[in-house]
């Protein structure tokens, strides 16, 4: 199977084309983790670490941050990017179904990846694959999309087309977005040109987002025995549930010796 150039050849460019407020994000995670109890220097796993936005952010909070990713190419980001972390800040490069061993965590964070998990199979392993790298009463912090809000926004607006100039020449970016009804399931088209000086590279890549609901979500996580802490609709204390196409949540550990 072809891999999605985003999280490879287009590596570099990822953090162009994926906008998010990443310090406003950080700054909930390292909240809930202190509320939570995790200690300053805590040992924090980020699985599916892309190009260690999370990890470097934390990692200047003084954490102890393992990233996890399946894509060489956002590991090697990650690490450029993690060069002057005041905390101990590593990345392995694996599967999140199936963790490589490594010393108990007091956290793991989980964002924008589950969604990449399509088959019922894979959704049912990933939370008990979170919970045998947490110490007992461990925490998890996770964000995935909602089906019905994400149908709604991804209907009113099924088209993304960015362009930037960059040191490698100038990128175009396009996705667009149909709809699986069964599956809850976006259907997304990415295609990009980078315009050099001698040539121009062309990309194209069909994938599938699964989204989640909020009874999958909760019975998924009741089953690999994470509690619930709170439910919400962004990375803010005053996001109400349901008022995006996000579910963010803060589970704790409840399986544990």
């Amino acid at each position: 199977m072809a891999k999605r150039p985003l999280y490879n050849e287009l590596a570099w460019a990822y953090d162009l084309i994926v906008e998010k407020p990443s310090e406003v994000w950080a700054g909930f995670i390292d909240r809930a983790l202190r509320e939570a109890g995790v200690p300053a220097d805590g040992r924090v796993l980020d699985a599916g670490c892309g190009t260690g936005e999370y990890a470097s952010r934390l990692g200047r909070q003084g954490y102890n941050i393992c990233g996890v990713d399946l894509s060489r190419e956002m590991i090697a980001q990650a690490k450029a990017k993690c060069e002057m972390c005041e905390g101990a800040v590593e990345f392995v490069e694996g599967n999140l179904l199936d963790l490589p061993k490594m010393v108990l965590c007091d956290a793991v964070i989980c964002r924008g990846v589950l969604n990449d998990l399509t088959l019922d199979s894979d959704r049912q392993r990933v939370f008990p694959s979170f919970a045998s790298v947490l110490k007992p009463n461990g925490v998890l912090i996770l964000d995935v999309r909602d089906w019905e809000a994400s149908v709604r926004r991804k209907a009113a607006k099924p088209i993304i087309e960015k362009r930037f100039v960059t040191d490698r020449g100038e990128l175009f970016w396009r996705s667009r977005t149909g709809f699986d009804e069964r599956r809850h399931g976006l259907l997304i088209r990415e295609t990009s040109e980078l315009v050099t000086s001698n040539d121009t590279l062309r990309t194209s890549y069909d994938l599938v987002m699964r989204c989640w609901t909020m009874g999958e979500l909760t019975h998924t996580l009741s089953a690999a025995k994470f509690s619930i802490v709170r439910l919400l609709g962004g990375y803010g204390r005053d996001i109400v549930l349901g008022t995006t196409d996000r579910i963010v949540a803060v589970a704790r550990l409840t399986g544990g010796d």
